[in-house]
């Protein structure tokens, strides 16, 4: 008998008994075909539709080749604020020829139609501009991007984050979600007589899940490639720190799997995909400057620890993906870019590489998601078993103090063991500072040595792992 997904999520996120000993007990739970299933391109990333005009997507961009190939594959978003400000022009004059800012032109498609495919397993969900109001030219986007990316396309977007169109000055302050859904549905009308094997996807809802998310699904899932929401956990102005960037959110998990539950009644496709995340949203602060994630916060190696709970928390919720979003200069940016290259490789990166590196050999199902394990505050453990029977265990030591470890429940034979920490702590803001088994990578996307998994005996398939404070450790079983 099936065991219902409320249950299932209460066995995810439940700690481990405590331990009397020094080292806390962990048993990998067996592979339970109720358990979220990750497939490998379960983490993404996210990125403006204005970088499309830099130049930065393209097959010849070395350096965010490499990083993307390191993440092995994943979805990537093109979208955000910028696609509502970035109109289409296909008309061959000027702003058409592409590398042209504030406009997207057929060039800069056939680019990044370049870039995906030098990066094997990535595909992309490609934003159109909803709020220029012109249905006729999001119809010829889309079509273009169709034919133009082929089979690395995942889906088209209509648009970015309505439920925020009132505050922002693309509609009146009165517009409503059924202003939206009207709009949005002549959008789709067009771009079906236009592209009709194009998939689609949306609403990309800003924070609003209740009045915009979950209606949109009921009145359009069937059409849908897979439904999309936003996630940032509070204002870049409301002074957060470390801790409070580290705790976990229970509102994400409550909304999580209720727009997991609406989309598998709505029958669409591939579920809820949280195609862009990250730590604290924009704001313009007391000096009239606006900001983007929190200064030793949101670009601290805290970061990376953060990135891995937050993509285990949606996943044990059932949501089918998760896109960091990133370029530009936000701190909060895994890839920071600047004129079309990549100027800086933040600490959250090497969280995503850690996730995406857990999830390589195969699709994987969360068997266990289990946070403060034995009552060990800040440490927390993540088990996949995968379903050529192997298995991938995530340690997480956010506390003060090494821990220990006993894991057992693990397939017999020797594990690969990756040790992410940087050497100032949680705080620490230094990228270079951050190593994965003592290499680090560079803003070319080279290591700065191998990455050779250290091998851990397990005979029978039980070990004793020791955790550092403030450090990510990944066990690999084959």
């Amino acid at each position: 008998m099936p065991i219902p997904r409320s249950a299932a999520l209460a066995l995810l996120l439940a700690s481990a008994v405590p331990a009397a000993a020094a080292s806390i007990p962990f048993r990998v739970p067996p592979a339970a075909e109720a358990a979220p299933r990750l497939a490998r391109g379960f983490v993404g990333f996210s990125f403006e539709s204005g970088e499309l005009s830099t130049g930065l997507f393209a097959a010849v961009d070395a350096p965010l080749v490499r990083l993307f190939r390191e993440v092995g594959a994943g979805l990537l978003r093109i979208g955000g604020n910028s696609v509502d400000r970035t109109p289409w022009d296909d008309g061959g004059d000027a702003d058409g020829h592409g590398l042209t800012q504030s406009f997207v032109a057929p060039a800069d498609v056939d680019r990044l139609a370049g870039f995906l495919g030098a990066v094997p397993g990535w595909r992309a969900i490609y934003s159109l501009d909803l709020a220029a109001g012109d249905g006729a030219a999001a119809a010829r986007e889309a079509r273009y991007a169709g034919a133009a990316l082929g089979g690395s396309l995942f889906a088209v977007a209509v648009g970015n984050e309505p439920d925020l169109y009132g505050r922002n000055g693309h509609r009146p302050a009165s517009y409503t979600y059924a202003d939206y859904a009207a709009e949005w549905a002549q959008d789709r009308r067009l771009i079906a007589g236009a592209a009709p094997r194009v998939p689609v996807s949306g609403p990309d809802a800003g924070y609003d899940a209740k009045r915009y998310t979950l209606p949109f699904i009921a009145a359009f899932g069937p059409a849908l490639r897979v439904a999309t929401q936003h996630y940032y956990k509070a204002s870049s102005c409301s002074g957060p720190t470390v801790a409070s960037l580290l705790a976990p959110d229970p509102v994400l998990t409550t909304t999580a799997a209720t727009l997991v539950a609406a989309a598998a009644a709505a029958g669409v496709r591939d579920g809820l995909r949280y195609d862009e995340i990250n730590s604290f949203y924009s704001c313009t602060d007391a000096s009239g400057r606006e900001v983007s994630g929190v200064a030793g916060v949101s670009d601290s190696f805290a970061s990376a620890l953060w990135a891995i709970d937050v993509a285990a928390q949606l996943a044990a919720a059932g949501t089918s993906g998760v896109d960091f979003h990133s370029g530009g200069h936000a701190f909060y940016s895994p890839i920071q870019t600047a004129k079309g290259a990549v100027i800086a490789v933040k600490p959250e990166f090497y969280g995503i590489w850690l996730l995406a590196r857990a999830l390589r050999e195969g699709p994987s199902r969360l068997v266990a998601a289990s946070r403060d394990l034995g009552g060990r505050a800040g440490l927390n453990v993540y088990a996949l078993r995968r379903e050529d029977g192997g298995a991938a265990v995530l340690l997480l030591n956010e506390g003060a103090g090494e821990a220990a470890v006993d894991l057992s429940g693990l397939p017999a034979g020797p594990l690969g063991r990756l040790t992410l920490r940087a050497a100032g702590g949680l705080s620490d803001t230094d990228p270079s500072h951050v190593t994965v088994n003592g290499a680090t990578i560079g803003t070319d996307g080279r290591w700065s040595g191998p990455v050779v998994p250290e091998a851990v005996e397990a005979p029978s398939g039980a070990a004793t792992v020791a955790v550092p404070p403030g450090a990510a450790v990944l066990l690999v079983a084959r």
